[in-house]
């Protein structure tokens, strides 16, 4: 029998008690973020799931940025694309207001998929 790929072998109960612990917390304090704020998101994540993705930009405020990137995974930062990705952050950092440079669109509301 094969191992559940999504599965984490080897981690200890507590450990990811507070990871799901704080990524609860990160959710539900969305709403309250002060300052411009970018909130990134690959397409193919299989660590945050898109429901949960979803209601955090519920409460996400509407005037912050988001951007969504087709063949983005969790590790946006170290994933094949993380050059880009990293542009972006750079000219958000620079100026919130500006376009990001690689065009990625806004995280699509609502996100669909499991």
């Amino acid at each position: 029998m094969g191992r559940d790929p999504l599965m984490v072998w080897g981690a200890r109960s507590d450990a990811l008690y507070g990871l799901v612990d704080t990524m609860q917390a990160a959710q539900d304090r969305t709403a309250r973020l002060r300052g411009p704020t970018l909130y990134l998101y690959g397409a193919h994540d299989q660590i945050i799931p898109k429901n949960a993705t979803a209601k955090a930009l519920a409460r996400y405020p509407k005037a912050d940025r988001t951007a969504y990137y087709a063949d983005g995974w969790h590790l946006l930062l170290r994933d094949r694309q993380a050059e880009k990705v990293w542009g972006d952050i750079l000219a958000f950092v620079k100026d919130p207001a500006a376009p990001l440079p690689s065009g990625a669109p806004p995280i699509p509301r609502p996100l669909r998929g499991p």
